[in-house]
């Protein structure tokens, strides 16, 4: 019995959105058998061009076309005219041809008008597509923002889904990251409900949006999980693009053999598809990996060849109509004809330079790259006091960028878009030797997170509500670990899911666009009276510490970085051992060996303070580990462990008051501290809010902070480094998370955190450090006491007690913490982080 060959294009068009193109292909050579009217004929010609392309390539698809094109007195409707102009254009966008795409794309939006919704709501995404890569950000919302319209008014949700989709896209390329994702997060869901290869693609966007803002790892990720099942659909084009977007994250990571690799396999798989376009794109990342390369063995011969590969890559982009990957190509043929030696004539190569430094007019990474290469220049020809305003520039541009990021977890991954600037500026400041400029860029290069306004998250009830289920599946996996059942995979990869949900979600925010200055030496010397402030760095594996009192400063080198590393390390491990019971001989020889530690670690840094006043240490890498009031030069004195130099100015400058001096008081005991009930009932002070047992919520304890001037937690505490901002406290039903901290309207002045481990962080590009610490202080505390190592039940009562008498006889947080830490009868490694005195 013959089939309907309307039925039969009707699956083959199914089968080819859910990108399946080899079984569309087969439907509809089948439907071509069956007698079609001729109306119907063209219909699945153009069908099969498009499934040709997408399974043989886009000449094949042309081809194909030209066999469907409907010839003058062939009685085809408008419709079917401008279902043919619209395929054309699309395959003429795939290779390429962008000006003949635009004119036939515009052809077919007319011809079909809104006679068929879903023919449009195709085109106008294609049109959108072209007028995105031709950069014209305008005309490409407008399409994707009518086809969105189209689609929803005609219940295509997919369609809609895929308008979303491209929308994001378009968020990506403006720079907008949580927009960008917040409409991919919308987008997903219909797209991979339709076909796992539409939710490949979607994931293939969000990878791209996740790379921009320096999330290198959750991009892998993603990538990682798209690519195969993007090539075993034998959607060509779109496994290529996943390539050639892996291929940039893996020179983001300092990998530029791989990512050289993956971009020449995408660039094969372009040309055999006929997509010169995107073959000349995938030749662009080829030349960047090769230069991430240099210096090296034959770096001049590499460059020189680089510098002739680049000048005829720009020629190529620059005819393709790729105007921003053409200035692209330009900045890397300065960037090689630099590392040729070959001086004046990068110099006559450069200008225009307003088009790659405009955030109208070009990517954030293009923009980096841009800075990069005018400093580049600028230090090539001997002026490297305008080199550093030009790297100042960029990582303001960066700065400008990260402010507009409303979680904390995105604009500290964001620091390392501009990780080749800052390393580049703070080494041209330390080989001029100047403190003021050392210090000003070690804060241009750290902690960009500290100088960004929090964002509170009160009112997304989506975030309360998986926190919610996150903390029920965290109490009831801890329950069994303590009563010695085997972990349950399954309610592992549950909470593993809504962690990642957690962080999807507070990836939407935008934060304010506002950031503070980084502070300068004349700053940190006007507020710092009678104490040191001890600002660490660390380059070519150096650590250095710049040492600022009132009348002087001086840059010392200190110890060799995988020495202090290891110091630290060895320390930490005898300090866990320490906080259980030993036995007294095992106990001396472990105490010995701290003290050694201990007295290493004061020899290779702290011994840089001098004097006997109050320290503020700014540390960098694996020193924000140290027990910094432990060190014998820092016995006694009061220490405040800050984010940097900026945020500790501009609390001390903005609130000089004591934190904790007055206001509310409250003290939480969780379950399972032996004397965690006793610590907080002995460290309260008369009035104070004091929630043990049962009411040692998470819930109450929130509500209870809120405005609070003190909060004393004794808890257990874990911090978790994979996911820093899932660090928390457990509390009676469950954990409290850092993410909970975001929607507390007004966070304690002074926190006190007894709980083992809470002191410790994540520490990212830029000295950027995550854990519930630095949530506390990024999201307002301007102190928080805690532990960079296990603590004894009875030595941390003994220490809060006295903390807390210290703090209510008027001592500022640092200095009570100091006196108690005298007056203990064991180590304690408890810290002061923020403005201690």
């Amino acid at each position: 019995m013959p089939a309907d060959p309307a039925l039969l294009w009707e699956r083959a068009v199914t089968a080819s959105e859910r990108g399946r193109p080899a079984a569309a292909v087969r439907l509809l050579e089948r439907a071509l058998t069956q007698d079609p009217s001729p109306d119907l004929r063209v219909r699945i010609l153009i069908s099969l061009a498009h499934a040709r392309a997408e399974s043989a390539g886009v000449a094949e698809g042309l081809t194909e076309l030209d066999r469907a094109a409907p010839g003058p007195g062939s009685g085809a409707s408008a419709l079917v005219l401008g279902l043919w102009y619209g395929q054309r254009g699309l395959l003429l966008l795939r290779a390429g041809r962008l000006a003949e795409a635009a004119a036939d794309l515009d052809h077919a939006a007319e011809l079909i008008g809104p006679a068929s919704p879903v023919d449009l709501a195709r085109v106008l995404l294609n049109r959108g597509v072209l007028a995105m890569g031709a950069a014209d950000l305008e005309r490409a919302e407008t399409d994707f923002g009518r086809c969105l319209a189209v689609a929803e008014g005609a219940g295509l949700h997919v369609h809609a889904a895929k308008a979303g989709a491209n929308l994001a896209y378009l968020a990506h390329l403006r720079g907008d990251v949580p927009r960008a994702l917040r409409l991919l997060d919308g987008a997903t869901p219909a797209l991979a409900a339709e076909s796992p290869v539409l939710g490949a693609v979607a994931a293939l966007d969000r990878a791209r949006a996740l790379a921009a803002a320096g999330l290198l790892t959750e991009s892998a990720a993603a990538l990682d999980a798209a690519i195969p099942v993007l090539g075993r659909a034998r959607l060509v084009q779109d496994q290529a693009e996943a390539e050639l977007t892996a291929a940039e994250v893996a020179r983001l990571q300092g990998d530029p053999r791989r990512a050289r690799r993956l971009a020449a396999r995408a660039q094969a798989r372009f040309a055999r598809r006929g997509a010169s376009g995107w073959a000349a794109v995938a030749d662009l990342e080829v030349l960047r990996a090769d230069l991430a390369e240099l210096p090296g063995r034959g770096a001049v011969a590499r460059a020189e060849r680089a510098t002739d590969g680049a000048a005829a890559l720009e020629r190529r982009l620059a005819a393709l109509g790729l105007a921003e990957e053409g200035r692209t190509a330009r900045l890397l043929r300065i960037q090689a004809l630099l590392a040729a030696g070959r001086t004046e004539e990068a110099t006559r190569a450069a200008g225009g330079w307003a088009a790659v430094t405009d955030p109208d007019r070009a990517r954030l990474a293009t923009r980096m790259l841009a800075h990069e290469t005018r400093a580049n220049l600028a230090a090539a020809t001997g002026r490297s006091a305008a080199a550093q305003r030009l790297r100042a520039a960029g990582l303001r541009d960066l700065a400008t960028f990260q402010s507009r990021l409303g979680s904390l977890d995105l604009a500290t991954a964001a620091t390392a878009v501009g990780a080749d600037l800052a390393r580049a500026g703070l080494a041209e400041a330390l080989r001029g030797g100047r403190t003021a400029a050392v210090l000003a860029w070690s804060e241009r290069v750290r902690a960009t997170s500290s100088r960004l306004p929090p964002v509170r998250r009160s009112a997304d009830p989506a975030v309360v509500a998986a926190l919610a289920r996150l903390r029920i599946l965290r109490e009831t996996e801890r329950t069994e670990r303590l009563a010695g059942a085997p972990r349950d995979p399954r309610r592992a990869a549950d909470i593993r899911d809504l962690q990642e949900e957690v962080t999807r979600l507070t990836w939407h925010h935008r934060a304010p666009d506002r950031a503070v200055r980084a502070t300068s030496l004349e700053d940190v010397r006007a507020v710092l009276a009678d104490a040191t402030l001890v600002s660490l760095v660390i380059t070519d594996g150096v650590v250095r510490a710049l040492t600022v009192t009132g009348s002087r400063a001086r840059l010392v080198p200190v110890a060799a970085a995988a020495d202090v590393r290891e110091t630290v390390l060895r320390v930490r491990a005898d300090l866990d051992v320490l906080a259980g019971r030993l036995p007294a001989r095992m106990r001396a020889t472990v105490l010995s060996s701290l003290r050694r530690g201990l007295a290493s670690l004061d020899a290779l840094t702290a011994g840089a303070a001098g004097g006997d006043g109050p320290v503020v240490v700014v540390p960098a890498g694996l020193s924000a580990q140290v027990p910094w009031p432990m060190l014998p030069s820092l016995t006694g004195r009061p220490v405040s462990v800050v984010p940097s130099a900026t945020w500790w100015v501009d609390r001390v400058a903005g609130d000089g008051a004591a934190a904790g001096s007055r206001g509310a008081e409250v003290f939480v005991a969780g379950p399972d501290v032996p004397r965690g009930a006793a610590e907080v009932t002995a460290s309260a002070g008369p009035g104070a809010t004091v929630l043990t047992g049962p009411a040692a919520t998470t819930r109450q304890t929130l509500a209870a902070m809120d405005g609070a001037a003190v909060l004393h937690v004794a808890a257990h505490g874990s911090h978790e480094a994979d996911n820093p901002l899932f660090s928390s406290l457990v509390l009676t039903d469950g954990a409290l998370f850092g993410h909970d901290l975001e929607s507390v309207a007004t966070l304690p002045r002074h926190v006190v955190l007894s709980a083992c481990e809470t002191g410790l962080a994540s520490i990212r590009t830029g000295d950027e450090a995550l854990g519930m610490t630095a949530a506390f202080l990024h999201g307002g505390a301007r102190t928080v006491v805690g532990s960079v190592g296990r603590v004894g039940d009875d030595v941390a009562e003994q220490v809060a007690v006295a903390h807390h008498r210290g703090v209510r006889s008027g001592l500022p947080p640092a200095a009570a913490l100091a006196v108690a830490l005298a007056e203990a009868d064991d180590v304690a490694p408890l810290v002061c982080f923020g403005a201690g005195w």
